[in-house]
């Protein structure tokens, strides 16, 4: 073995918190319960640190319990969780999206994994390799305490077709361009003939996630930093509103509002850009279609690198009778195999730098480098316990006013109005 290819052992073995010469094991009993989603990639990784775990501690049961987040959303899972809290039969470990967190990290009986860390030195060095904004955004807007682990995230940016920029002749955008640059550009890439549009500049996204970065470029978003109190009045909400409905109904570079991020419509070359996370890639990658990323486009002077960030994370329960134990799993589930696995599957960027920087996973899009870059200047989506509530009452009033079903002063008062009802009962 080289000297190189042994360095890279031993670092990634560090990431899963074992010796790359071979494991320990330990004759400690006990149990040890994971709560977590049943979708095929992690139900795959945590039979996989099930294996690595077992080969640790052979004497330690452990209780995997699936459950789904596509039936009544992280909401209803959040909640599942919960209610076998409440009736005595909790997890040590509990797995969850952001939407969730809130839901969870709110009844207090989370363990603040930032002291736990500082005494750990798998978990530290598994930490070391994460954008500290993503550790951040894993911290209780309430108690500020760092609740979850990441393991993979989404952000929001813009794509653009590279055959479309070269038939109009114009240069790629640069992270930095402003809302005026942006619209110069979907202008230039629209096509039409008469009353007739072939080609879009852009397709608004009818999608809470996505449409939250286009508030906070410009330093706003729905509800208060806290979650605790409706924000739509700030006048920064309104300008933003005003620009995307512009979009379709006064500039005419973007088509009817409808629900949905439009990557279809992406595809077919119906629109030139559309704004997606991550997750969007696999289908334009399998097609081979020349496209490029670049950050959304800011007000003015704004952060370049600015976005919104949707995250999985990995917590553990404060009165987890097993909480060596439940470290233990932590450390196993989020490290290098897993970070591997995210990288290769393609559809969430990994919380590991080392495997989002890696040749294979810059290999696609062009300027792929953006997705990490922007790692700590993310924003999470607002997701407070009542997620599900907001993100209804924001995407009805949004539809209505996108739409021409409302004004622009109709729109936020309804929705200010309903979202100071919704956040006061949550208190």
């Amino acid at each position: 073995m080289n000297i190189t290819h042994l360095a890279y052992t031993v670092t990634l073995a560090a990431l899963l918190g074992t010796s790359a010469i071979g494991q320990v094991v330990s004759d400690e009993e006990g149990t040890l319960t994971v709560y977590m989603r049943d979708s095929s990639g992690f139900v795959a990784a945590a039979e996989d640190t099930l294996e690595k775990f077992n080969a640790m501690y052979p004497n330690v049961e452990v209780e995997i319990r699936y459950n789904s987040a596509n039936n009544g959303g992280w909401g209803e899972y959040a909640n599942k969780f919960l209610n076998q809290v409440a009736a005595g039969d909790g997890a040590d470990v509990i797995e969850v999206a952001i939407e969730g967190f809130e839901t969870i990290a709110a009844r207090g009986i989370l363990a603040d994994l930032g002291p736990l860390m500082d005494s750990n030195a798998e978990l530290q060095t598994l930490s070391a390799d994460i954008a500290p904004g993503l550790l951040n955004a894993m911290r209780s807007p309430t108690s500020g305490e760092l609740n979850f682990l990441p393991l993979e995230w989404n952000n929001s940016v813009v794509y653009y077709n590279m055959d479309h920029f070269d038939a109009a002749g114009l240069d790629y955008p640069q992270n930095g361009w402003t809302w005026d640059e942006f619209l110069e550009t979907a202008q230039a890439l629209t096509k039409r003939d008469g009353d007739t549009t072939s080609q879009y500049g852009y397709r608004i996204p009818g999608h809470n996630f996505l449409l939250s970065a286009w508030f906070l470029t410009n330093g706003t978003e729905k509800l208060t930093p806290d979650w605790t109190e409706s924000n739509v009045t700030d006048p920064a909400f309104g300008e933003s509103l005003a620009f995307l409905h512009a979009l379709i109904h006064e500039h005419g570079v973007s088509p009817t509002y409808e629900d949905g991020h439009g990557r279809d419509q992406f595809i077919a070359g119906q629109a030139s850009m559309f704004s997606c996370g991550h997750w969007c890639l696999p289908p334009m990658r399998d097609q081979g279609m020349r496209v490029g990323v670049v950050m959304p486009p800011v007000p003015n002077a704004g952060d370049p690198l600015a976005t919104v960030a949707g995250i999985g994370g990995i917590g553990v329960l404060k009165d987890s009778p097993n909480r060596d134990l439940a470290l233990t799993w932590v450390q196993l589930f989020a490290g290098g195999d897993f970070q591997k696995t995210i990288a290769e599957d393609f559809g969430a960027i990994p919380a590991s730098r080392t495997w989002a920087n890696s040749a294979e996973y810059l290999a696609y899009p062009e300027n792929a480098e953006v997705f990490y870059l922007s790692a700590d200047h993310v924003t999470p989506v607002v997701s407070p316990a009542n997620f599900a509530q907001v993100s209804d009452i924001f995407m009805r009033n949004m539809s209505a006013y996108m739409t021409g079903s409302a004004n622009l002063e109709d729109t936020i008062s309804e929705m200010d109005s309903e979202l100071t009802r919704a956040m006061r009962r949550v208190r």
